[in-house]
């Protein structure tokens, strides 16, 4: 059974790494919602580039399609709709699913001297505001694309910034 958390509202700014194959269908608006591992994007404010983000939210499981040696992350920050799809990642079900760095309490194990962050677990969370970010490894940051309404279709739809 999940437990709901309280403090996730429609203004929480959230946010999730996205691997390099993750943020590229999200750039072609293959994905519309965010689903597994989040933070708030408050409580990772002290992750500043791509080793902060390795280390802090855990990023070494098994097949793992991140490394602390990459240039930059991308990473989705965003807000939604469904703040009641977001839940403490501490149930049976996910401790039997995932592995160790999932710690199954609700913090991500963190390492290296990086502290970890309450983690959170998505259900197909729809986003009404979204942006991605290249986070290098010096910590600066790039906006990679926006979410924007689509007047045609009238769907929100990530528009990608040009190179």
């Amino acid at each position: 059974m999940f437990l709901k958390l309280a403090s996730i509202d429609e203004n929480t700014i959230l946010q999730k790494v996205l691997s390099s194959t993750a943020a590229e269908d999200y750039f072609n608006n293959k994905y519309s919602t965010v689903r597994n591992s989040i933070a708030r994007a408050q409580d990772t404010k002290h992750l500043k580039n791509v080793e902060d983000l390795y280390y802090g939210l855990a990023l070494g499981f098994d097949g793992t399609p991140f490394s602390p040696s990459y240039d930059f992350f991308y990473v989705l920050r965003f807000k939604t709709s469904e703040p009641a799809k977001a839940y403490i990642s501490n149930t049976e079900q996910l401790l039997a699913e995932f592995k160790r760095p999932f710690t199954g309490n609700g913090f991500t194990s963190g390492g290296f001297s990086r502290m970890g962050v309450p983690e959170l677990w998505a259900n197909n969370m729809a986003m009404t505001e979204a942006a991605i970010f290249k986070v290098y490894k010096d910590g600066s940051e790039e906006i990679r694309a926006i979410m924007k309404l689509n007047e045609k279709t009238k769907k929100l739809e990530f528009v990608k910034i040009a190179d």
